[in-house]
Parts: C-alpha cells; structure tokens; sequence
C-alpha cells in the first residue's frame, strides 16, 4: 500500500505535484467540460457534511462529548475567511490612504558633465514595511470592537435560550476572530471572564451553524446577517463591517484626521480629546473616536488579545496551505482526525505529567473543541483526567521534543502512527482502503490499482476546480463515465 511503503508515497507525492504545477501553467494532464451554468458547476465541500449543524446525527458515546465532523468543518471555513481578511487588509491600498500611509520617494539631482543635472525618484525603502503596518492597526482597532460587543453580549445571553440569542447578535469578523483567538488560550479565558464579572460567556458554544450561514464560502467572505449587523450599529453607534468602512465610505473630515494620525503614529489622547470637544460631530462619530482612545491606553488584556489572534496566524496558514475545506476527503480526514483526537487526550490521563504535542490535524479538532468552553471542560477533565489548558506560546525546540516522546507513546499504545501525510492524494487514498475494507475481503491487486486510479482522477478534477476558482475562470465540470 502506498501509504505504507515510502517509495510508493514519494512517488505518489512527486506525481501530485506534478499535476498541480501543470494545472497552474494552463497544462492540465486532463481537460474537462466547463460548467454553463450554477447548477452545473460542482459543489465544493459538499452540503451533506453540514447536515449535522441543523439535524445532529446519533453518534457513539466515545465521541459524544467531542466536536463533530460538521463543526470542524465550518471552523475551517472560517479559518479562510480570516485568512482572506488579513490579505484584503494587507494588500488594500484604500486603506493605506485611510491610515495615511504613503510612499515618500527621494528624489536624488546628481551632477554629470557640461553642467547638467540628472534627477533620480528613488522608491521610499520603507515604504513595503509601512504597508504591512495595517494589520497590527487594524487589529488593535478589533480588540477594542470586541470589548465593546462583549459587554452587551454577555448581557444579552442572560436569555434561557442563549443559542437562539446568540443568533440575533452574531459578531463581524474581526471581532468573531478575537474572540476565537481568546477561547484558545482556556486558561486565560476563565481568568479574563472572572475579572470582566462575564457571567453567560463562559457557557456559550461557539454558533457554528450561523457562522456557517454568513459564509460565501465560494470567495470566503463572511457576510453578517442583517438582524445581527442592524443590532450592532443600534447598540453600539459602530460600523458592522469596519473594513467596509475604512475602505469604501465617505467619512466627516475630523474623523479622516484622527484615521490618519492613528496609521502614521501621531494620534495622542490629546487630539482625541479636543476632537471629541468639536461641535456638530454626530453620535456615531463619537462612538467611533472614542474607540481610538482605549487603542492608546495599552490595556494589558488588549495586549494579549492582540498577540494571541497574531499567534494564530501561523495556524490560519497552515489550514490555508492544507486545504482540507476543499479536498475530496474532506469527511474522512476529519473524522480520523477527530479520532486520533480522542486518542490524545485519553494519553493524557494514562500519562501524567508528560507534554504531549498535537499533529496538525489532531490539532484543528483541539481548537474546535475549546470554542465550546463548557464542553470542552467537561471532555477534558473525563477523558484527560484533568482541565488541559492550551498553550500556543511554546517554542519550537521544545514543541518538538514534546512531539518525539507523543510519537513513541502513540505508537506504543495503540499500535499506530502517530505522525502521517494529510495531503489530499493520501487522505483520499485511505478513503478508498476504508471503503474496500467494510466490503469483501477478496480484493486482488487489480482491485487495489482500479481504486488508485479513481483517486487520482477524483484528486486532479477537486484540484482543476480549486486552481479554476482561484483564476476566476469558469469551474469544470466530471462528468459521468
């Protein structure tokens, strides 16, 4: 099998890669149909691996108390679309002129011969370091938002029917991605719920199904419902999309002023406070000033919400290079994935005291599970034998010792690998071993080459529509053998 023998996976990797790179220079090894229409072109992940959210499939009492499949999906989905959000704000020239930020050339006159002068532009050296500036602006700017809504929210889940409440008051995305970010550090999240007197937020579970409803996931845009976005500007006198906002809407020029001082690093409590003293400025104005004075204050917590949404960001591109949203095995990686998660925390209780180091698969399913804080308490001290904080500040040197000893002990105790390639030909290619082991036992090899082949055909078509999607090209279309 080729997952087994290193040869065989090499070959299989060196192939794939092949492909993708012939797929990406307009030379496909296959050519399909282009779909004419919606309802041709191919629905990429399926529907079905939702379903889930809105009618829960019974599951097994092992897994009962871990996420399921559908959640670790939509988390990927939203995972792009904080992806897509760091790149918009990063690569948004608007918003370089929002926040003032401007190439400042040198113009250079040197002298030649006869008297005459030449004049050189030279680019302004910092000017790409300036650019990339915006994030961490931006970022401070969520925080703060976050803050703002988690007061009212926590208010608002008061309700019997915090679920159904949670709907109505659903977060914009840089907020929902500061939140995300303080429910991976659990520890710190109870702390920061005692010390804000938060009393509903820490039972709260993560809306997945409405997360799910906000994403287009064809360009991974996260579009906030209108009850969620009209609650939002009424309660908190703040734009709902605030990238929109910084990027697109006409804005009163003292406010412009304050954006400007605030991207070139000139913004003081001084400026806020005489602005906020002008006259005619209106409620929503204000509102939005104010926020530029608690960026200022360097609140410890807002330091460390900051730093742990950038700690994420290693993790956001890792699930955007991996890709598992839209591989062709997409239910099967997450269900062993959710496995092998099962298997690690019952590790921890048999043994104690060790640092045990999640793979990246093993991982997305520990993330999912602390974005539902009570329940995943309650897991963890039942299958752990304890509560498992989650600490994403570790180093690389002892992460990967920490993964070595993992390794051993996975193998020793369940006889398996513990650390194996999640790439989408391997993953779909243990689909098809799955699938043929609950059937006859009397599969000769023929059968097992027939099945490879099918995989990798379903792989190169997943493949030609994802690099069809990203071209803005019109996607293909299998048809029926």
């Amino acid at each position: 099998m080729a997952l087994a023998i290193g040869a065989d996976q090499k070959a299989l990797h060196t192939s794939s890669k092949a492909s993708l790179n012939g797929l990406k220079q307009g030379r496909p090894e296959k050519v399909y149909p282009t779909a004419k229409s919606k309802a041709q072109e191919p629905i990429i992940p399926r529907p079905s691996i939702f379903q889930s959210l809105t009618d829960p499939n019974t599951r097994s009492d092992e897994n009962a108390m871990l996420p399921t499949i559908a959640e670790c999906a939509v988390h990927l989905e939203l995972l792009q679309c904080f992806h897509t959000l760091r790149a918009e704000v990063l690569k948004s020239t608007a918003l370089d002129k929002t926040f003032g930020i401007v190439a400042n050339p040198q113009i250079i006159v040197r002298k030649q011969y006869y008297g005459l002068a030449k004049t050189i532009k030279k680019k302004d050296p910092t000017f790409a370091t300036r650019r990339r500036e915006k994030w961490p602006l931006f970022l401070d700017l969520a925080v703060v938002r976050f803050d703002r809504w988690l007061r009212l929210a926590d208010s608002a889940l008061a309700d019997p029917m915090k679920e159904s409440a949670l709907k109505s008051i659903l977060p914009p995305l840089d907020v929902l991605m500061v939140w995300h970010s303080l429910l991976l550090n659990p520890k710190y999240f109870q702390s920061y719920c005692r010390r804000k007197s938060l009393k509903n937020m820490p039972e709260v579970a993560f809306p997945w199904q409405a997360i799910h409803e906000a994403i287009d996931n064809n360009k991974w845009l996260y579009n906030l419902p209108t009850t969620s976005s009209t609650w939002w500007e009424q309660s908190l006198n703040l734009p709902s999309d605030i990238f929109d906002y910084l990027t697109t809407t006409a804005k009163q020029p003292l406010v412009q002023r304050i954006l400007t001082s605030y991207g070139t690093k000139t913004l003081t409590q001084a400026k806020i406070s005489q602005s906020l003293n002008t006259q005619g400025l209106s409620t929503d104005d204000t509102a939005f000033i104010r926020i530029f004075s608690a960026t200022l204050a360097n609140f410890p917590d807002s330091i460390q919400l900051a730093a742990a949404v950038e700690r994420q960001a290693s993790f956001v591109q890792k699930m955007d290079a991996q890709l598992w949203i839209r591989s062709p095995a997409l239910c099967g990686t997450l269900r062993r994935a959710q496995g092998r998660y099962g298997k690690f925390l019952k590790l921890f209780k048999l043994y104690p005291g060790t640092m045990l180091v999640p793979t990246l698969d093993v991982d997305l399913v520990w993330h999912t599970h602390q974005l539902s804080p009570k329940r995943y308490i309650d897991a963890s001290v039942d299958i752990a034998g304890r509560f498992l904080d989650h600490d994403d500040k570790l180093g690389k040197g002892t992460l990967d010792e920490g993964m070595e000893k993992t390794k051993n002990l996975f193998r020793v105790r369940y006889g398996k690998e513990y650390a194996v390639c999640n790439c989408w030909d391997c993953e779909a290619l243990l689909d098809a071993v799955e699938r043929r082991n609950e059937g006859t036992d009397d599969e000769t090899v023929s059968d097992f080459t027939l099945a490879a082949e099918q995989v990798a055909d379903g792989v190169l078509f997943y493949r030609a529509v994802e690099v069809a999607r990203r071209a803005g090209k019109p996607l293909p279309m299998q048809v029926d053998k």
